[in-house]
């Protein structure tokens, strides 16, 4: 049976549910979105990351090591959470696969997780 995936719900820091949040100027965003995903036939969620940013906001990060951002970036023109959501949900579509490692490692080519880098001792 294949593992279909579901979107639970999108945060931003300082704001559990991003669909209340809205940035001071939409053309202006650079922000990590934090996106609960898990499997429509099963409860519970893991968590993934993406940073949100329209060309403005791009503009006002400061580099670090003449690096601005790293991926996973999504560019944007202006905040829009309905746009947001379907665009999470696009990938969602693309990312089933036969089980859960496959629809993370599907996942991972567009978000962190929050397991990336985490080993057992």
């Amino acid at each position: 049976m294949k593992t279909r995936l579901i979107l639970r719900g999108l945060s931003v820091w300082g704001h559990a549910n991003l669909r209340t949040w809205e940035p001071e100027q939409l053309d202006t965003v650079a922000e990590v979105i934090t996106a609960e995903i898990g499997h429509r036939q099963r409860t519970g969620n893991d968590s993934f990351s993406v940073r949100v940013a329209t060309p403005a906001g791009l503009a006002g990060m400061q580099a670090h090591d003449g690096v601005i951002a790293t991926r996973p970036l999504l560019v944007i023109d202006r905040f829009d959470f309905a746009h947001l959501w379907a665009w999470f949900e696009s990938i969602l579509v693309r990312c089933d696969g036969e089980d859960w490692p496959v629809c993370v490692e599907r996942l991972r080519l567009y978000l962190d997780w929050e397991y990336d880098g985490y080993a057992e001792r």
